[in-house]
């Protein structure tokens, strides 16, 4: 694998990470944001489907950044 491939790499990884962790940092501020965007609601006003979107895009954020690092660390 040539080292560019490598290096792009990480950055595709880190900025999947930066996308999903602000995008989850926000899904957590508003956690109404689907109702606020759509007009629907999806769980009744729960909140739950809310919180999943938040939790996905958090480990999202995490497994990306650890891609990210693994992909650093090789070069």
């Amino acid at each position: 694998m040539s080292r560019i491939h490598r290096g792009s790499r990480f950055w595709i990884h880190s900025a999947i990470a930066l996308t999903s962790g602000v995008a989850g940092a926000l899904a957590t501020i508003w956690p109404d944001w689907i109702e606020r965007s759509t007009g629907l609601s999806p769980d009744g006003g729960h909140g739950s489907t809310e919180w999943g979107w938040a939790l996905a895009l958090v480990l999202a954020a995490l497994s990306s950044s650890s891609l990210a690092w693994r992909s650093w660390v090789r070069r």
